[in-house]
Order: structure tokens, then sequence, then C-alpha cells
């Protein structure tokens, strides 16, 4: 799975161009986060307390739904909610996910964590959030709504 992750670095790299992901989407990263890295309009990762991290991915062309979680590489996490649901105000189709399952940060292993995780179809584009904790810690409300919010702008 790291190697997977490496290669797909390398390739959003090669790909980088001007813009961010949150271009199109009202997605905004809480206070009490930073940015850590940005890829383009493909991807953005924002870092909070240890081990704790939030994702942003846009995918150029708007995929089923039904297939993001295995688009997002998160085959390896133990599935323990999977739903569709309604955001942006009951207007937005989006698939929402809580995993449990090992994070990695550059090429070390953060361990265990919770993972919530949506995907949605914005303006031709998929869309994935991610927010990743340690396992067994208080969730961070404003990270939980952030990801929720992939609204179109």
């Amino acid at each position: 799975m790291k190697a997977r992750l490496g290669l797909l670095a390398v390739f959003v790299l090669a790909l980088t161009a001007c813009g961010h992901a949150t271009d199109s989407v009202t997605f905004t990263a809480p206070p009490a986060f930073h940015e850590k890295a940005s890829f383009g309009p493909f991807m953005q990762i924002w870092e909070g307390e240890p081990h704790t991290v939030l994702m942003l991915m846009a995918l150029p062309v708007a995929a089923d739904l039904n297939k993001a979680m295995d688009q997002a590489n998160l085959k390896d996490a133990k599935v323990q909610k999977n739903e569709h649901i309604k955001i942006c105000g009951g207007s937005q189709d989006a698939v929402f996910a809580q995993l449990e399952g090992e994070t990695t940060t550059g090429s070390s292993s953060s361990g265990p964590s919770e993972i919530e995780f949506l995907a949605t179809n914005v303006a031709g584009k998929t869309y994935m959030a991610m927010y990743a904790r340690p396992l067994h810690t208080a969730p961070d409300s404003a990270a939980e709504a952030a990801i929720r919010n992939v609204c179109p702008k």
C-alpha cells in the first residue's frame, strides 16, 4: 500500500498545475489545522494534533460513488459504516464511510486510526474528503463538519 501511495504522489506531482483542490467547492479546513501539502488542483493535505490529518482530493472525472472507496485505496481498512447521505442542505449526493485502518505520513506509519471518508461529485469531478485521527481519540467536530462541506461554490 505504501508503494501505491508513493507512486500516486509522484504521479500527482508530475501533473501539478496552478490552483487548489478547493477551487470549485466550499471545503475549508478548520483553524486548528494547517496546510501540510498542496498538489495543484488535485490534492490538499492539512495536519492538526499529532497524527490528525484532513485531506481533499479532486479527481478530474465524475466517478461512480459506489466505487469511490476502491479508488481512494482504502481497501486495507476495516469498514465500520458505509452509507449514502445527502450534504449541502440535502441537495448533494455523497457516500460516507467510517473505517479503522493504518495511516501513513511520509515514510512512517502513524499507527491505528479512525478514518471518516466522504465522496461526492461536483461539476464533473469526484471529490474525496478524509479525516483521520488516532484510534479511540475524541473526534474534532469542526473536522467532521469540514468533510461534509464539499459543496459547489
